[in-house]
């Protein structure tokens, strides 16, 4: 589709993510590939209770560039990411599982939905998406099928079969393996072992590696937004 485009630096994706979901705040400073700063304010949030999908829409009014932002798993007594500790996990993990088994979660197809109302909207003139934890199955399908490009933090994968199933060629003579390597990056902490527990499948990505996997990046472990920016922003260029 002609108006998939990544504008965002990856590495501030999880950044942005935290101010929003974990902070609270509706217009946000960051900056493009290109180093520019840019502002974006929020358009919607999306809740959708009976399948635990979580998702803030932002756009950038100077040049219409548009991001989805997927929701991470809640997870009990830690995180609340938008359905409760604990109802919203019961679901997530269904959704995890459905995934794991090569199928397209009701979640997954509802973040579509989302994804595809927003790339119809006039105003819009471009949109990259980004998923944390459960939200990154979101961005894969979606990278798949719609040739959608975005980044993904704690990254869970994609089901072969629905890899296989569901991609959509960009005939530029590229496997399949290099164009989704294109079309998503994917921030990776060593000590994060949720994301290999609860993975559809294999990552398909072009990884980039937040840490060296040493005991002091322990901290990893807790599977939080604020270490994948605090570890990605020490990774900027100054």
């Amino acid at each position: 589709m002609a108006k998939n485009e990544r504008k965002l630096d990856p590495l501030l994706t999880a950044d942005f993510y935290g101010r929003h979901f974990d902070n609270g705040e509706v217009s946000i400073t960051s900056k493009y590939t290109d180093g520019s700063d840019q502002v974006f304010d929020f358009k919607s949030r999306i809740d959708d209770r009976a399948t635990s999908l979580a998702a803030s829409v932002f756009v950038n009014s100077q040049d219409g560039h548009a991001i989805i932002f997927y929701k991470g798993t809640d997870l009990p007594i830690i995180r609340d990411e938008g359905s409760g500790r604990f109802a919203g996990f019961i679901k997530d993990i269904q959704a995890i599982f459905q995934s794991k088994a090569g199928q397209v979660s009701r979640q997954t197809l509802e973040a579509e939905r989302v994804y595809l109302d927003i790339m119809r909207e006039p105003s819009v003139q471009s949109v990259e998406i980004v998923g944390y934890s459960i939200g990154s199955q979101h961005v894969n399908y979606l990278a798949a099928k719609h040739r959608a490009t975005g980044t993904t933090i704690a990254d869970m994968g994609i089901h072969p079969d629905v890899l296989g199933r569901e991609f959509q060629d960009d005939k530029s003579g590229k496997s399949i393996n290099e164009q989704m390597l294109d079309r998503v990056s994917v921030l990776h902490l060593a000590w994060d072992k949720l994301p290999k527990w609860f993975a559809a499948g294999p990552s398909v990505g072009q990884s980039i590696s937040l840490d060296q996997g040493h005991f002091d990046d322990i901290i990893g472990l807790a599977h939080i937004p604020q270490t994948y920016a605090h570890k990605a922003k020490a990774k900027l260029v100054p």
